[in-house]
């Protein structure tokens, strides 16, 4: 199987290039009898390193941009309440408002970082192509459409099995159930943050970075380990190793293939059509799900 890490040589001029593209950086020779010529026609061409780091800080950083924001919350909630206990602090570190005050905070420094480099990189123009024909558009509203329903038939025939079975029927993981809840509370804040911020980020971490690194190993690799690992990272695996949430394990695994497939569809759509097409069908899934929330909690309310 061939693979697409070392550099190779064009026959015109004889400088190395990066394998993936499909023409001579430095002379412009293409040779369209390549049988690869278009494997990588529409992803957003980048250097080994850069896609690494994508990556890492959409994945990483996003992490660690949490966990230094929550030490800055907590010693600011302690100066502020100097008598506070531990379960003070904890309640409060774990109460809707601070919670998606971090949440909004870390995703919008994230896009910012991520803004930045490509900006700074001069790597716009690459990210923007996609964004100019109507294709990509069309195939992205289609997508979302189609990872909705999917996910919609997948609820139903997770919820008759734990029925067949006698369980009751798994309700939302963590992850999601963590949404819902903002998405009640701060409605339209909600929408911005996990329905337009959150997408571009995880769009540029994993499509730009992981799947497009993962391909240079082949299409299959790329295609499942990425969507293995977008279906993981919305695992709560503190689940794990928490007796406290053991039962929630099997609600956990169960929401995972949902996830699984998504990244699936969006690794597709960002390698046929490209990234406008894989941030639309996000975009709209995120925005449709999360519009339903809010309408199904001002119901309730």
């Amino acid at each position: 199987m061939k693979t697409y890490f070392r550099k190779t040589t064009c026959p015109s001029c004889r400088h190395d290039h990066d394998p993936i593209e499909n023409h001579c950086p430095h002379c412009g020779y293409s040779d369209p009898n390549r049988r690869d010529f278009y494997a990588f026609e529409h992803q957003i061409k980048d250097k080994i390193p850069m896609q690494i780091a994508y990556f890492l800080i959409g994945f990483a950083g996003f992490q660690l941009l949490g966990v230094f924001l929550a030490v800055i919350f907590q010693s600011a909630y302690i100066a502020g309440h100097p008598d506070a206990t531990l379960a003070d602090l904890t309640e409060w570190s774990t109460s809707l408002g601070p919670s998606f005050l971090l949440q909004a905070l870390a995703y919008s420094i994230l896009l910012l970082v991520f803004a930045l480099i490509i900006v700074l990189s001069k790597r716009l123009p690459r990210f923007i192509e996609s964004f100019k024909s109507w294709k990509p558009f069309v195939f992205g509203l289609i997508g979302a459409g189609v990872i909705l329903g999917i996910n919609e038939l997948y609820s139903l025939m997770i919820s008759g099995i734990f029925s067949w079975a006698g369980y009751a029927p798994p309700e939302v993981n963590h992850n999601e159930q963590l949404i819902r809840d903002f998405c009640v509370a701060y409605p339209a804040a909600s929408l911005f943050v996990f329905g337009v911020i959150g997408p571009v980020c995880e769009e540029i971490g994993y499509r730009v970075g992981l799947f497009s690194f993962l391909c240079r190993a082949g299409k299959v690799i790329g295609y499942v380990g990425s969507a293995l690992i977008f279906g993981f990272i919305h695992f709560n695996w503190s689940a794990l190793f928490d007796p406290a949430l053991h039962a929630s394990l099997p609600m956990e695994f169960a929401n995972i293939p949902g996830y699984i497939g998504a990244g699936l569809a969006l690794a597709f759509l960002y390698d046929r059509f490209g990234l406008a097409s894989s941030l639309t069908a996000h975009t709209l899934n995120n925005l449709i799900s999360l519009t339903v929330t809010i309408i199904g909690g001002a119901n309730h309310a």
